[in-house]
């Protein structure tokens, strides 16, 4: 085989995904072609074995999403064809049974976790129709979710409202606007989604845009007006738009080596080439869930695998897909897809992952206070994965990776992702603003637990004590952040001891109410 390929009979290919369709180490192009054919080559051009694959007589006109769904060894292929037809092929070109028809109109699938486990989900959107599904191809709880219009553009993935579960951004038209939706296919109502406004012109990608919002910011190129940037309560960022009209598929990185994120935007009218810098609030170490066309830059459409497309020979790839797939009060589940120990090829020594309280990179990195070593476990292609426990409960973190191989070389450092532990305790397991007592009754002083509401993130949030009268007794300030704990020591404003008694508690949480009762002994 050889580059550039032959011309062949499809007049039109799907955009390329790069993966490592059969575990070997090393990636393979994959594409689809208005022939119906699903076309696979090897790096050096030769075509892959079981390729090209007739999926049908209806043309492929989006491309493929390439994710691990079973577990073994091997990226699957995920297709939609036009008529609606979902395929899925294992190495060497087998196809699982089974996947459904999700109906016209279909956008490209991406790949996303689902719930406290991250189980694999296959998402689709067709015409005004949002697909979730299983490993199987059986829809999850809550889908198909009937939309507020067409969907098109190809959705984008990330945790949008700082949950730590990714949600499911959409944009739509007619009536133009963006939505997000949550593992459960609601829209985040609460804060402000679906938001109106010009419609898309391109895919929407996500980013650390502001530094002020608990989860990374949706940009999107809006047809007449430029680049717009939503921050997670659906509301314009007044940085964007930015003059020169480029950004139809734009890419957040860092550019630069400075703090802040910048958007490599292309062309607009002009033919000029336009990097942007991001704004005062970017941040270029913060999340970036979704920076670019299709998730990540080997374009698999995934969340759950983003493989490494370039190396230093004789140092370990870089890791790029590190992602956090579930977290506790005390601890936080990472995964990656391994590298080797020169480039793609074999496998490094170990991994040396990182934990800090603020944003990592390349400076910062080797004086994150927490550590762990990860002896590989597996060649470059496989699934590695690690419990880093020992946490602070309520507390956010961020994390990073070096691959180390036996010579002690480390690769560059991988993707940082962050997420806040739960607040755990009588919460456990509980989402949206809740108040609860630690001990009931509670002699001298009292222990709180509590959760803010989606918007009430980053403002002022409170505790009151009331007694039975009615009365405030005391506010107890709990600041801006997600949750937390909060000890109320029993007295009132003037610091004198309230009497034994039953008290109520009330969380105010943006505009929110939680409200708890409690019994004081003396």
């Amino acid at each position: 085989g050889a580059w550039p390929q032959p011309q062949g009979s499809p007049p039109a290919m799907t955009g390329p995904a790069l993966g490592d369709l059969d575990g070997d180490g090393t990636l393979e192009v994959v594409s689809g072609g208005s022939d119906g054919k699903l076309y696979a080559w090897h790096t050096n051009g030769s075509a892959v074995a079981g390729f090209p694959i007739t999926t049908g007589a209806s043309p492929l006109h989006v491309p493929p999403t390439l994710s691990d769904l079973d577990g073994v060894a091997g990226a699957e292929i995920i297709v939609v064809s036009d008529d609606g037809q979902l395929h899925v092929y294992q190495a060497g070109g087998v196809e699982i049974t089974g996947w459904p028809n999700v109906g016209p109109s279909p956008r490209a699938p991406l790949v996303m976790g689902f719930g406290v486990k991250a189980a694999p989900t296959v998402v689709v959107a067709a015409g005004s129709t949002l697909h979730a599904l299983s490993a199987t191809g059986a829809e999850r709880p809550g889908f198909p979710a009937t939309l507020g219009g067409p969907v098109v553009q190809d959705p984008a993935a990330g945790d949008v409202d700082g949950d730590g579960y990714d949600d499911i951004v959409l944009t739509l038209d007619p009536p133009a606007s963006i939505d997000v939706r949550d593992s459960s296919g609601m829209s985040l109502a609460a804060l402000g989604w679906p938001r109106p406004g010009p419609p898309a012109q391109g895919p929407p990608v996500l980013g650390e845009l502001s530094t002020v919002s608990p989860g990374p910011e949706v940009l999107f190129m809006a047809s007449g007006v430029g680049l717009l940037a939503l921050a997670h309560n659906a509301q314009f960022l007044s940085f964007f738009p930015r003059p020169g009209g480029a950004g139809l598929s734009p890419t957040l990185a860092q550019a630069d080596a400075d703090a802040h994120a910048e958007v490599l935007a292309g062309s607009g009218t002009d033919s000029l080439f336009y990097i942007y810098d991001a704004g005062p609030g970017s941040s270029g170490t913060g999340p970036m869930p979704w920076p670019t066309s299709r998730g990540n830059f080997a374009r698999t459409g995934s969340r759950l695998y983003a493989p490494g497309t370039g190396s230093v020979e004789g140092l370990p790839a870089a890791v790029t897909d590190l992602s956090v797939t579930a977290h506790t009060d005390a601890s936080v589940s990472l995964s990656w897809t391994a590298t080797g120990d020169d480039g793609l090829i074999g496998r490094p020594r170990d991994y040396l992952v990182r934990a800090a309280l603020a944003p990592l990179d390349a400076a910062s990195f080797a004086s994150a206070p927490l550590t762990r070593v990860v002896t590989a476990d597996v060649d470059a292609g496989g699934a590695e994965k690690l419990e880093f426990d020992g946490l602070e409960n309520a507390t956010t973190y961020w994390f990073a990776l070096e691959a180390v191989d036996a010579a002690g070389f480390s690769s560059s450092l991988s993707n940082v992702v962050s997420v806040e532990t739960e607040v755990g305790g009588p919460l456990t397991g509980r989402k949206g603003a809740a108040l609860a007592a630690l001990e009931v009754p509670s002699r001298g002083s009292a222990r709180f637990y509590w959760l803010a509401a989606p918007g009430g993130v980053g403002g002022r949030q409170t505790i009151s004590i009331y007694d039975l009268a009615g009365r405030r007794r005391r506010v107890l300030e709990v600041g801006g952040g997600a949750g937390g704990k909060v000890t109320w020591d029993g007295r009132d404003t003037q610091g004198d001891r309230v009497p034994a008694g039953v008290y109520y508690a009330r969380l105010l949480s943006g505009s929110i109410h939680a409200q708890t009762r409690l019994v004081l002994l003396p």
